[in-house]
């Protein structure tokens, strides 16, 4: 997919998900090379939001905006502490909506080989030493 139309469409499904009280803290376009597709990795700000549930109100969201071009399988709900979550959370805050655009990166001991965030307003929590 055109990546220019990945950034749009996401753009409008956080928007949609800000909407209805589910606020990502997180939204990354996700290339996974082993099935060449991209996914958009979502973190709910509720760390408790059943899997269930959350793909239930982001299905709703598609069906009431019809201006986004997603299907539900374009969505996986993430957590805060996956390792590419942590990496970039540790790189960026975004509290908004952007796009930064990267490529083969190493987040975390995860490898990134290309993604787009969107938002990136994870806390990170400090580590005492």
């Amino acid at each position: 997919m055109d990546q220019s139309l990945l950034v749009t469409n996401g753009h409008r499904l956080v928007e949609a998900l800000d909407e209805e009280g589910i606020r990502p803290i997180a939204a990354v376009w996700y290339h996974d090379m082993s099935i060449d597709a991209w996914r958009l990795w979502i973190v709910p700000m509720d760390p408790n939001l059943d899997k269930r549930e959350f793909y239930r109100r982001v299905g709703t969201c598609l069906r009431t905006h019809e201006q986004i071009d997603l299907d539900i399988s374009d969505i996986q709900m993430m957590s805060a502490s996956h390792r590419g979550i942590k990496g970039l959370s540790e790189m960026f805050r975004i509290d908004g909506l952007s796009s930064v655009h990267l490529s083969n990166d190493m987040l975390d001991g995860f490898f990134l080989s290309d993604g787009i965030v969107l938002r990136m307003a994870v806390k990170q929590t400090s580590v005492a030493a």
